[in-house]
Formats: structure tokens, C-alpha cells, sequence
């Protein structure tokens, strides 16, 4: 646990460090993140739905793996666009760097916005 939280910390301070192209990329790389959250809640949903028609046990073992997997996805992905839209906002005011940062911030904003509407969405069907 310990580790990943290691490892969480230095994706933030290694977008905080790049260049605003960069942080363009690392945007895309949280999207990446996000995705493999929104897919984990759908196998969460899924091992929900084994355990009432199929096996019980082999239901909640594919709902500990996927609700761990989706947790973690989901925090790398979803708090690190969060940090990216206030790293690329501030680094907004560097203008040899403003247009990779607008687009980073645009990309985390757009994103961000996206992936609330579709875990309101997977939400809405369980």
C-alpha cells in the first residue's frame, strides 16, 4: 500500500516537473488511468451479478480483485488530473510553455468531466 502511494506521489511531482508539452502527454496518460477505472467498476458490477446467478465464491474473488484494481486505477487516474489541472493552470503563466499546458488543462478538464458522467452513468444501472 505503502508503495503505491510512493508511487503516486512521484507521478505528481514528475508532472510538476515537465514541460507544459509534457504535461500534455501525462494527460493522456491519466486518461489511460481513468478508462481502466471506469472498466473496473463495469467488472465490479459483473462479479456482483456472478455472485446472485452463478458461483458465489468465485464472484467475490473476481469482486476483491476488480474493486482493488478499480480503486487504485481510479485514484492514479482521477487525482492525478485533478492535480494536473492546477500544475498546468499555474504553469500557464510560463509563456514559452503556455500552449502545452492549455492543452493539458483542457485535456484534464475535459476528462475529468467525462469520467464523472460515466461513473454517474454505470452507477445509475447497478
Amino acid at each position: 500500500m505503502s508503495r503505491n502511494i510512493f508511487h503516486f506521489f512521484r507521478h505528481i511531482s514528475k508532472m510538476g516537473s515537465a514541460s507544459g508539452n509534457k504535461r500534455a502527454a501525462y494527460a493522456l496518460i491519466n486518461i489511460i488511468f481513468m478508462a481502466l477505472s471506469v472498466g473496473g467498476a463495469v467488472c465490479v458490477k459483473l462479479s456482483l451479478n456472478l455472485m446472485t446467478d452463478g458461483s458465489f465464491i468465485g464472484g467475490l474473488i473476481f469482486l476483491i480483485v476488480s474493486a482493488a484494481a478499480t480503486i487504485m486505477f481510479f485514484l492514479y487516474g482521477f487525482f492525478a488530473q485533478i492535480a494536473l489541472v492546477f500544475i498546468a493552470g499555474i504553469g500557464i503563466k510560463n509563456p514559452e510553455q503556455r500552449g502545452g499546458n492549455i492543452a493539458a488543462l483542457v485535456i484534464a478538464l475535459i476528462t475529468l468531466a467525462a469520467l464523472i458522467t460515466a461513473c454517474v452513468l454505470i452507477l445509475q444501472t447497478i
